[in-house]
């Protein structure tokens, strides 16, 4: 899971803004993006917004478990929850929350009037829910169409004048088979990675090796491409070098707050990344050079100046490559709360300080387990953490537990330092694996 790293770990309160506090908040974890829709797995994932959560705010939720919702009540009490019944989850929740009587009515009843609308992607739905509760919208609409992509991040890293790998874009079949053959053999990159435009933690992308297309691109193996990235005639994909001095793989949380000039870059992490070298699987702390570490900060701040410049508002997460030379290149943006700020919220929240004391991995469950049986097994050999206890708490907080159906999760291990973390989360693996 985790491979010992050559620097010792940074306490997250030495280099980010740790005390920044968001005000009253509405969640709702819709995701509203057209790669996702009538996807039940994909919606499974609006659970996660809990994890954002604190006392005073409001949620929307559907189909959550109650064995979960009384465990997080215990947790982070005086959260206000609203959970949906929905036997049709494939549709947006945002749409179910706009055409579901009483909704809306008990929202405007129950919140306070300066909360703000915190949502996974904002687009015009979340933008109409919104004005309909008479709340600010955390999110910029305008702003995630035009950076918050594979392909529109390219115009903001030129503007914040930030490096990233050599790429292209393509929206055709053909364009995209000259593309890769052109990166692969006339510019004699080893590898390259193909994303879809909207692909998230990694997923719908495709990494391809030179060796691969040594007798040509075969129509089978562009098939399997096309599939894996979800390729749709006329919509953007990104075809992007592969980095081959790359050490590790970081990210960082800025938050830009209506009305303020200088955007927060609140937490940042090191990202845990599976084998294949695409896909995000959790997040440690930074254990990088001091030379790595400042200029992958100083890069985040001319991101957070540019989005601010640009009118940005909300949630947002670069995402970059660390290079064996100390060097910081993006290679996307996130224009929402990424996964891992979920995970150091529950972390701030149950211990107050974030620490080095950290790290959060998806979990494979067996059985497609009820929350009611990792709580369990968890609770019975002592690793449940189910009241904050300050600096001493030890052991881990579940989430993401919309995807138990689909037998997985999200674990959040806490502990006084980066070893206890590193070890009580090996241990917690080892009890869900084993049944």
């Amino acid at each position: 899971m985790w491979r010992s790293p050559h620097f010792p770990p940074v306490k997250m309160e030495d280099r980010f803004n740790t005390a920044y506090h968001d005000g009253p908040a509405v969640h709702l974890g819709s995701r509203t993006m057209p790669l996702f829709k009538a996807s039940a797995y994909e919606q499974a994932y609006e659970a996660i917004h809990l994890a954002y959560t604190k006392p005073g705010d409001t949620i929307v939720l559907r189909n959550a478990d109650p064995v979960y919702l009384k465990y997080w009540r215990k947790l982070v009490p005086h959260v206000h929850i609203y959970n949906l019944f929905d036997p049709r989850p494939k549709r947006y929740l945002s749409q179910m929350v706009l055409q579901a009587p009483g909704t809306l009515p008990w929202l405007q009843a129950n919140i306070p009037s300066d909360a703000q609308l915190f949502v996974f992607f904002s687009t015009a739905d979340e933008q109409v829910i919104a004005q309909k509760l008479g709340i600010p919208l955390y999110g910029s609409p305008e702003i995630s169409s035009r950076f918050g992509t594979k392909s529109g991040v390219e115009a903001l890293a030129r503007i914040a004048q930030v490096e990233m790998p050599d790429r292209q874009t393509c929206t055709t079949k053909n364009a995209l088979r000259a593309t890769m053959l052109d990166m692969l053999n006339n510019k004699r990159y080893s590898q390259i990675i193909v994303k879809n435009d909207e692909s998230i933690g990694g997923g719908w992308s495709k990494r391809i090796r030179r060796r691969e297309v040594a007798q040509g691109l075969s129509e089978p193996l562009f098939a399997a491409i096309l599939k894996k990235i979800r390729f749709i005639e006329g919509t953007p994909v990104v075809v992007e070098q592969w980095r081959e001095d790359t050490q590790a793989s970081a990210s960082v949380h800025i938050e830009i707050p209506p009305g303020r000039r200088d955007p927060v870059i609140r937490w940042g992490w090191q990202q845990l990344i599976a084998r294949d070298g695409v896909s995000y699987q959790g997040a440690a702390p930074l254990m990088l050079p001091k030379a790595a570490i400042d200029h992958f900060i100083g890069q985040t701040q001319m991101l957070a100046k540019a989005l601010g410049d640009a009118g940005a508002v909300g949630s947002y997460a670069p995402n970059f490559l660390i290079t064996r030379q100390n060097q910081a290149v993006l290679v996307e943006l996130n224009a929402r709360i990424p996964l891992s700020a979920f995970a150091l919220a529950i972390v701030q929240q149950v211990k107050g300080a974030i620490g080095d004391g950290f790290i959060t991995h998806y979990v494979n469950v067996p059985g497609k387990w009820p929350f009611a049986q990792v709580k369990h097994v968890l609770k019975n050999a002592g690793v449940l953490i189910e009241r904050p206890n300050g600096s001493a708490t030890w052991g881990v907080v579940p989430f993401n537990v919309g995807l138990l159906p689909h037998g997985k999760c999200s674990l959040v291990a806490i502990a006084p330092t980066w070893p206890d973390a590193r070890q009580v989360m090996a241990y917690a693996v080892k009890l869900l694996s084993q049944g």
